[in-house]
């Protein structure tokens, strides 16, 4: 089982995507995916909403300082992981997963919306996702009751 929350629920689909290509036997090994929140495709989505003064700083210094809400300083978003990003989109093509995906979201997500959640399970080929939504949940869904529910979907995925 791999799971990610955010990015790392980004960076989830994409090891399986390229253990399917390029190394079956160890995509095997994976049986499910647990995703919080996936950013699936954040670079895009990130280069699309910038700010002009975000493209002066990326332009002048390839780094911008993008604002956080949780107290823990500002995330640096390079013009290297946006030029990146590009090469390794989850949305270009069809992708089916072949395994189990559990989906946690909370719909107070200021961060990334929910119906971001939906445009995946669209996306993924295959009767394989399973979407749970937590009406009153923000993005880290890191409260206790939150923290119950990713450890029931964890358990559950495991059996």
């Amino acid at each position: 089982m791999v799971v990610g929350s955010s990015m790392g629920g980004y960076l989830a689909l994409l090891l399986l995507r390229r253990l399917l290509t390029d190394a079956p036997a160890e995509a095997a090994r994976i049986r499910s995916l647990v995703l919080i929140a996936p950013a699936w495709d954040m670079t895009e989505r990130i280069a699309s909403r910038l700010t002009d003064e975000a493209r002066r700083d990326l332009a002048a210094n390839g780094v911008w300082y993008r604002p956080s809400r949780y107290g823990d300083g500002p995330y640096p978003i390079t013009q290297r992981l946006l030029t990146e990003g590009r090469q390794h989109l989850i949305g270009s093509s069809a992708f089916d997963p072949g395994r189990a995906v559990h989906i946690l979201h909370g719909l107070q997500d200021p961060d990334v919306a929910w119906e971001h959640t939906l445009d995946l399970v669209a996306h993924l080929d295959g009767d394989w996702t399973r979407v749970s939504a937590v009406p009153d949940g923000d993005h880290r869904l890191s409260r206790p009751e939150d923290l119950e529910l990713l450890l029931r979907t964890v358990e559950s995925a495991m059996a």
